[in-house]
């Protein structure tokens, strides 16, 4: 197999990656990790696209193109839920954006190509377990920290009361 045809046909495939929306402030649903692919068109213009949602971000470098992708996503994704009659009907057009036809086929398949050729010169694509072990790291650290809280609050709890006796003894 040709690994250099990641080609699709608006231009060549120069980056794969995945994103992941993570619940927080203002977007509480889970949503699968996405994939999205960057093209380089003939002018030199790079653009990124989500696979899955087919969404767009465009630039003149790749991480320009990255940066406009997230930030349409989370437009889109927010604008979904927030405007579908109920969180099911939601997930079933996020379903049916993800369903896979000939234009999808043609983006999967130059995803793959380039994740198989990167894959043959060593470079590794997935990256689930560097990322697990950098949350398992931050939740120790955040525990750490709040234990470290607690035990200053007992302390200046206790440290306020003993001035507040001194102070007392004192008076008398």
């Amino acid at each position: 197999m040709n690994y250099d045809l990641s080609q699709v046909s608006i231009g060549n495939a120069v980056a794969i990656g995945k994103i992941r929306l993570l619940p927080s402030e203002g977007f509480t649903h889970h949503m699968p990790m996405l994939h999205f692919i960057v093209l380089i068109d003939p002018q030199g213009i790079y653009s990124a696209t989500c696979i899955q949602l087919r969404v767009d971000g465009y630039g003149n470098t790749i991480n320009d193109s990255l940066d406009e992708l997230k930030s349409n996503i989370l437009s889109f994704v927010k604008g979904t839920f927030k405007n579908a009659p109920t969180v099911d009907d939601a997930y079933g057009s996020f379903f049916s954006l993800m369903e896979i036809d000939q234009w999808a086929a043609e983006w999967w398949n130059a995803y793959r190509k380039l994740q198989m050729k990167l894959s043959l010169r060593g470079v590794k694509t997935d990256f689930y377990e560097e990322l697990e072990d950098e949350i398992n790291s931050l939740k120790k650290r955040i525990a750490d920290f709040e234990s470290a809280q607690k035990k200053y609050m007992a302390f200046k709890k206790e440290t306020e009361i003993s001035a507040e006796i001194i102070d007392l003894k004192a008076v008398a």
